[in-house]
């Protein structure tokens, strides 16, 4: 599926994409999170170095990824106000 660019969209359209993406990221970031506290007690409790704990540090780009979506997708509704 080929994305349009933010100013084809509508005003609608642009709602719709900001709620989802919010909330992917929400979740995306709640459940990193969690994974880097599993795998930090992991390494304490086991006293060695658990490989899973460089999953959250892998996957942090696209969580940084869908911000700069969120804050374009805010600046093109301002402008449209």
């Amino acid at each position: 599926m080929k994305s349009k660019n933010l100013s084809e969209l509508s005003v609608e359209e642009l709602l719709k994409q900001q709620k989802t993406t919010k909330f992917a990221t929400g979740v995306l970031a709640g459940m990193l999170s969690m994974l880097l506290i599993m795998s930090i007690f992991l390494t304490i409790q086991e006293k060695r170095f658990s490989a899973i704990a460089v999953v959250p540090f892998a996957l942090m780009p696209i969580v940084v990824l869908s911000i700069n979506t969120l804050k374009k997708i805010k600046e093109e509704l301002h402008s449209r106000e």
